[in-house]
């Protein structure tokens, strides 16, 4: 395989990835405010994970959470901020 080969394939891959990340989706986690939430609730409250990420917090985390996800809009999902 030649240098131009392989440049070639790096792009092409590098474009899958940026469709790939453009198409993804985003999920909020949103912690009620009760007083059944722990530290833990509020540290993640407002926090923007990939839908695909599975090192995201699997819910619910305690005994009587009411911690959720919701589903970010396409236009909130672009923002690099949460």
């Amino acid at each position: 395989m030649n240098p131009w080969q392989i440049n070639e394939i790096s792009d092409m891959l590098e474009q899958m990835d940026q469709a790939k990340e453009k198409d993804e989706q985003y999920l909020i986690y949103v912690a009620e405010k009760n007083k059944n939430n722990c530290e833990l609730c509020f540290e993640n409250h407002g926090k923007r994970f990939r839908a695909s990420d599975l090192s995201r917090p699997a819910l619910p985390i305690h005994p009587n959470c009411h911690c959720h996800y919701e589903i970010l809009d396409a236009e909130s999902s672009k923002k690099n901020t949460i």
